[in-house]
């Protein structure tokens, strides 16, 4: 999965979405730099199992929607870009 930061300006980078007041804090983890066989460029890459850390302010009491945009990379090819959603429960 392509990075938050991915060094190349046609990859998608992750990024976790959600109302303007939701997130205080987020913190991804650092890129690997690694290069695939579709690009001569080194890539900033999320590798196996990662955490992306977000500190949420301003909770609705019914919960929130969470979207996180990501892009993931095989060595030969990138697929089409997705859209996750994520409900997260106030209780």
């Amino acid at each position: 999965v392509n990075s938050n930061m991915p060094n190349q300006k046609f990859l998608i980078a992750t990024k976790v979405n959600a109302s303007t007041d939701l997130i205080k804090s987020i913190d991804y983890p650092k890129g690997l730099s690694k290069k695939l066989g579709f690009s001569q460029s080194i890539l900033s890459l999320f590798e196996d199992q990662f955490e992306i850390k977000i500190e949420l302010d301003n909770m609705n009491p019914l919960g929130e929607l969470i979207e996180v945009n990501l892009q993931a990379c095989s060595d030969k090819v990138c697929l089409l870009p997705e859209k996750l959603k994520f409900f997260i429960s106030g209780d």
